[in-house]
């Protein structure tokens, strides 16, 4: 009678230990992914300038001249109204990287902005934790037709199992190790 309580209490203590150890040692494997978001399209509105300085003085740069020969420069009125009229469109990325992408569109045309759109594209920063026990622990219970039963537990290392099971037909008793391997 005493070798089977013996045999009750290594079954309790190998599902016991199985079990706290379960608990404790966990693999985690982590994965990181850069996901592209939904891309941010907005046409800005045209901002109208709240103060414009005209300076009493205005700063001229001059270009001093040993020659003293007199040279009258020609101003070409025609060429100074083209460019003013001409509109310029100027697009650019501002910045392309781990956070996402900018990309400015913008036109100049009489001296002040006329139109100014952006598209922003973020990439967001996804990190997955897959945490799997190294030690799991099981229980178990059996009938067999030949009028048997068993209860039992063990532990999975990864994918190797041990089993300890106490099997009874009400006549006899024994225990029972068993191997396991998960698929």
């Amino acid at each position: 009678m005493s070798r089977h309580w013996v045999s009750i209490a290594v079954g309790l203590l190998c599902f016991l230990a199985g079990f706290l150890l379960g608990r404790q040692l966990i693999n985690e494997k982590e994965e990181i992914k850069y996901v592209k978001g939904d891309t941010v399209k907005q046409i800005v509105e045209v901002p109208q300038p709240y103060r414009v300085e005209i300076p009493a003085k205005p700063v001229y740069v001059y270009r001093t001249d040993t020659v003293d020969r007199l040279v009258v420069q020609v101003v070409d009125s025609a060429k100074i109204v083209e460019d003013w009229t001409a509109c310029r469109s100027y697009k650019q990325t501002l910045f392309d990287d781990r956070n996402g992408r900018l990309d400015v569109d913008l036109s100049v045309q009489y001296n002040s902005l006329q139109r100014l759109s952006y598209e922003f594209i973020p990439i967001h920063k996804e990190v997955t934790v897959a945490r799997q026990p190294v030690w799991q622990p099981f229980v178990s219970a059996s009938y067999s037709s030949l009028g048997g039963m068993g209860i039992g537990g063990g532990v999975f290392y990864h994918r190797l199992g041990v089993e300890f099971r106490y099997v009874t037909d009400f006549d006899r008793k024994g225990m029972d190790v068993s191997l396991k391997y998960k698929f």
